[in-house]
């Protein structure tokens, strides 16, 4: 089964191989890691269980408001624009993050998923895409090589959600609370000046 190297492993994303020693642990779950358990390294900081690593991952679209930047795939160091779809992986911690591509994460996750197996874990199950478009999750489906008759059973119990609202676009309901607070404020007559008149004493 295909690995990184060692002498890479501090840039690589993924690094699968067998635990040498029994001293590491699983970061997502403190577990240890026993000698020659399958272990996946994580950017050469952390080790995780197969499984652990992949459950830790998601897909998301690029959608930062006020952000120019949507960050880049660790891969191809290609950045991402907004609307892209990209793979988020962790090392079982949600603050640490690296992005991939879709055809980047493929091939990264691939021996993972094929040392799992499909009855643990399928490209189906990698959180977040139930939540994806239709176009969005078709670009999925391809990349990871989804069976046809996978993808319609995934699409069958996970109906695509509706279009969002555009960003920055005011809630009708918000929009009418504020606009009939605003003509009730029109519609109060201002008071008239009363005029004081100073006593004599």
């Amino acid at each position: 089964m295909a690995t990184d190297t060692r002498q890479g492993m501090e840039e690589a994303v993924v690094v699968l191989q067998k635990a040498s020693t029994g001293r590491s642990k699983c970061r997502a779950t403190g577990e240890p890691l026993q000698q020659g358990d399958w272990r996946v390294g994580w950017m050469g900081l952390a080790w995780l269980k197969p499984l652990e690593f992949l459950r830790s991952c998601w897909v998301e679209v690029c959608a930062n408001p006020g952000r120019r930047s949507q960050g880049a795939c660790k891969a191809s160091k290609q950045p991402f624009q907004r609307g892209d779809v990209r793979l988020v992986t962790t090392a079982g911690e949600p603050t640490m993050r690296v992005y991939l591509s879709l055809p980047a994460a493929a091939e990264k996750l691939q021996p993972v998923l094929q040392l799992v197996g499909p009855d643990a874990f399928s490209p189906t199950d990698v959180a977040g895409l139930e939540d994806l478009p239709a176009a969005d999750r078709a670009a999925f489906f391809e990349a990871f090589g989804v069976a046809n008759s996978e993808a319609a059973e995934f699409e069958k119990e996970h109906p695509p959600p509706q279009a969002q609202p555009v960003v920055g676009r005011k809630r009708p309901a918000l929009s009418a609370a504020r606009s009939s607070a605003a003509a009730a404020r029109r519609d109060v007559k201002p008071r008239k000046a009363v005029k004081r008149t100073r006593r004599s004493r």
